[in-house]
Order: structure tokens, then C-alpha cells, then sequence
């Protein structure tokens, strides 16, 4: 009786190694991952950065990076515009 549980104990435990990264492989490859860097079409609408200035006018925005939240408390609002090169 005792052989039998330590040869259970042996198969069982790789069998949950096993079973637990496919899952966690499943979950990974199931995420939708974005390639970077990335254009930013619509970036003229943040009045932080205009799309003209004086004689010099953008051409393209490209981000480097996913954007970090930047939470302002007197505008109440939502900003992501970290990690971001302008051209």
C-alpha cells in the first residue's frame, strides 16, 4: 500500500506541473499583445502637443511603450501620453 502511494505521489506531481503551464501558457497566448513602436494617428487631439507650431509641423507620433495613466485630480481626466517620441 505504501509503494502504491509513493509511485502516485510520483506521477501526480509532474502531471500537475504539466497541467499548470499549459494553463498558464493558454491564458498567455490568449492576451493580445501589441508590437512596438507603434503609430499614433489621432495624437493632434491632446492639447499639450499640437500638431503645428510656429513653422515647424509633425509628421508622425510614434509610441515606444505602453502609456502610463497619468491621473490628474484638479482636471478629473486621463492622459497617457508617456513613452512617446514625436517626430
Amino acid at each position: 500500500m505504501k509503494r502504491l502511494k509513493i509511485h502516485m505521489n510520483k506521477k501526480l506531481i509532474p502531471l500537475l506541473v504539466c497541467f499548470s503551464l499549459a494553463i498558464v501558457s493558454l491564458t498567455a497566448a490568449s492576451q493580445e499583445t501589441t508590437r512596438y513602436p507603434i503609430e499614433i494617428a489621432d495624437f493632434q487631439q491632446w492639447e499639450k502637443f499640437p500638431a503645428q507650431c510656429a513653422d515647424y509641423r509633425r509628421s508622425t507620433v510614434r509610441a515606444y511603450a505602453p502609456a502610463l495613466a497619468d491621473y490628474s485630480k484638479r482636471q478629473g481626466v486621463q492622459r497617457n501620453a508617456d513613452h512617446v517620441r514625436i517626430y
